[in-house]
């Protein structure tokens, strides 16, 4: 299952301070890894431990594990629409 559906059934499941975690990494889908857990804390009114909580609640370690699966899935969707793109524009031009 995709990283990103699974943040948004693990903000179904809590409307706590973790949902806005969820909201947050969604909302900046791939831009979240540029943020710092304090920043993302910060701009969610939440605190760091709420952050790594977040990450806990979805079976990760804790934020760095988290994040290095949500960096891999960033890549992967970029180079899945890249594909799109490039299969879109052999369509037009053959």
């Amino acid at each position: 299952m995709f990283l990103f559906q699974r943040i948004e059934e693990t903000m179904m499941r809590y409307t706590d301070a973790r949902h806005a975690v969820g909201e947050f990494i969604i909302q900046e889908q791939g831009n979240a890894y540029k943020y710092t857990i304090s920043e993302i804390a910060e701009r969610t009114y939440t605190s760091k431990a709420t952050v790594v909580r977040f990450a806990k609640s979805m079976g990760y370690d804790g934020w760095k594990e988290f994040m290095k699966d949500y960096i891999a899935e960033v890549h992967y969707q970029s180079l899945v629409l890249c594909q799109e793109k490039v299969q879109v524009k052999r369509e037009l031009f053959s």
